[in-house]
């Protein structure tokens, strides 16, 4: 008997998410107020090291143990006589931030399920993550915004919907999430499938911008959510164009 043996040919990178056909409502969101972020606005401002705000690891999968993000060795004395060895206190070793390193917490504020937040992109204060049309983007969004770009830009965290992490429900289309979508974000009203559940589902991790958050993607574990410069919302690897500013947040009360 003979044994056909298929050859499968590997791409590199991530292989495209399967395409599904849109479910959301084509309700007409406010129109965009001001003009794409121009070339100067991405990289003219870096994150400072925020002095009070604890940092962690960039792109860490954060935990609940409430440790430090450091290595600890123990170190004895030599013995001078015959008797016990007096115990001499482990050194600390700081790890260096790297994006392979696990912390074990976010860094900035903690995203507790329940409350109202926005997030600001920390390169760009005053830009928020919000919706317009059901897509997600980021605009200049304050206190002097009008009512509805104010509620485009607040979202309910939520218990991840996959089971884990959190889910980002939009305060003023309620039962409407942040979901991915070919990679990029939209909002779109919840379905029961386990594919719409894990694209709606982000992991809060420490900053990859050095400080504040990051929402790493929970079924695409090595994309973060981002803009792209223009506006856009996307789930992207970082690295190739797509910068770590583009990625790191500054978790705010929702306006």
């Amino acid at each position: 008997m003979s044994t056909v043996v298929g050859a499968t040919a590997l791409y590199g990178g991530d292989a495209p998410e399967p395409v599904r056909g849109e479910f959301a409502a084509a309700v007409p969101g406010p129109d965009v107020d001001g003009p794409p972020f121009g070339p100067g606005d991405l990289g003219a401002i870096t994150p400072s090291a925020a002095t009070g705000v604890p940092t962690l690891s960039p792109g860490a999968i954060p935990t609940t143990d409430g440790g430090g993000a450091s290595v600890s060795r123990r170190a004895t004395a030599a013995p001078t006589s015959a008797g016990p060895v007096p115990a001499v206190p482990p050194p600390v070793v700081s790890v260096p931030a790297s994006p392979s390193s696990t912390p074990t917490a976010p860094a900035g504020t903690a995203l507790t399920p329940g409350t109202r937040i926005g997030l600001e992109v920390a390169a760009l204060p005053g830009r928020r993550v919000r919706h317009a049309g059901f897509q997600a983007q980021v605009d200049a969004v304050d206190a002097g915004s009008s009512a509805g770009a104010r509620a485009d830009s607040g979202f309910v965290v939520r218990t991840g919907l996959a089971g884990a992490c959190l889910s980002f429900e939009s305060v003023n289309f309620p039962g409407h999430y942040l979901r991915h979508h070919e990679f990029r974000v939209f909002l779109h009203r919840a379905e029961g499938g386990d594919v719409f559940r894990a694209d709606a589902t982000f992991c809060q991790v420490g900053g990859i911008g050095g400080t504040h958050t990051s929402l790493r993607s929970y079924n695409y574990p090595n994309r973060y959510l981002r803009h792209d410069g223009q506006r856009q919302m996307q789930v992207s690897p970082i690295g190739d164009g797509a910068s770590a500013s583009s990625a790191t947040f500054v978790v705010r009360p929702a306006l």
